[in-house]
């Protein structure tokens, strides 16, 4: 008997899942150029890094080592393989197309080193103009025509900036602080959806029934379709864990339309938060398939191989406390 218990396989654990996605990361490092679309996967591979973390963190693991791992590719990503991987997923799908599909925040840095690479130059471009002599002219002509043709109202950035504070607090929990600069927002612009919606979710969360219904409301007349209702409130739901909720408005999206890939996708989206992994694959297997447009076809594509890639190891943390609760 005690020979049976030493043959018997070790459960897989979620650390263990996360070294393995560390250890993928660090074997992409030297092989960025070429990579192709897996380009993408790497900073999908990222988010599961970083939320892992964040979850057994709160669960009291100690993670200094993996902790160290990660701060290392990152100095790598940020670094010497930056250009690399901008190009990668510049000349694949592209960086706007593949931000649309997850709507990271700034927090998640590696989803906005195109801007990051591009900020740099730029700062290498005004020292250059700057020994030439010429830096003040050039100033004097961008902020012209900035002030111009580009600049945002006064109303325009002061909206900007209460939703970057509201996205802030939400971040660290503090809902109150993140109703009032959504509801800040909703005042300079009534007809702004994204506002709205959030604070219909917030306020119900609250258990706040009667504004939450008065704000939905608001979303739905500024918004430009139901389905656009339907697909940024279920968004919404899905980053605040509500994924019963996040569920049912992709299904009445999918009611309204039920070809629509970006629906199709998203609830590809919710079926992996709720751990309805094959289901997921199946649905981005479709989206892969069907999707007019060809971005969103890629990052299906991605995110299916990255399940399949995971799905031994998922399969076995599902039966874990199974296991667990057999051997009590």
């Amino acid at each position: 008997m005690a020979r049976a218990r030493e043959l018997r396989p070790r459960t897989r654990t979620q650390i263990d899942t996360l070294r393995d996605n560390l250890t993928e990361l660090e074997r992409s490092l030297p092989t960025l150029k070429g990579m192709g679309h897996r380009a993408v996967e790497l900073l999908h591979r990222l988010d599961a890094v970083y939320d892992d973390m964040v979850r057994l963190q709160e669960q009291g693991a100690d993670l200094r080592s993996e902790q160290t791992r990660l701060e290392s590719i990152g100095e790598r990503l940020r670094g010497d393989k930056t250009s690399a991987l901008v190009r990668e997923v510049a000349r694949t799908v592209g960086w706007e197309a593949a931000r649309s599909s997850v709507a990271p925040e700034r927090d998640r840095w590696w989803w906005y080193l195109d801007e990051e690479l591009a900020q740099r130059w730029r700062s290498k471009l005004r020292r250059r103009l700057l020994r030439g002599g010429i830096i003040l002219l050039v100033l004097a002509l961008l902020v012209g025509a900035y002030q111009q043709f580009l600049a945002p109202s006064p109303e325009t950035g002061q909206r900007i900036a209460f939703m970057q504070g509201a996205e802030q607090y939400f971040e660290k929990g503090d809902l109150a602080q993140a109703i009032a600069s959504y509801e800040d927002a909703a005042a300079i612009d009534p007809n702004d959806p994204e506002a709205q919606l959030w604070l219909g979710v917030l306020y119900r969360q609250i258990g706040e029934q009667e504004a939450a219904i008065a704000a939905f409301r608001s979303a739905r007349r500024a918004s430009p379709s139901m389905i656009n209702y339907f697909l940024l409130r279920s968004r919404i739901y899905l980053r605040m864990g509500m994924l019963a909720e996040a569920v049912s408005d992709v299904l009445a999206a999918l009611e309204l339309d039920p070809h629509s890939s970006q629906a199709l996708f998203l609830l590809g989206d919710v079926l992996e938060q709720r751990g309805n992994y094959s289901e997921a694959m199946a649905v981005f297997h479709k989206v892969s398939l069907e999707a007019q447009d060809p971005a969103l076809q890629v990052l299906a594509k991605v995110r299916y191989g990255m399940l399949l890639q995971a799905g031994p190891r998922m399969e076995m943390e599902a039966i874990t406390p199974t296991i667990e609760e057999g051997g009590r």
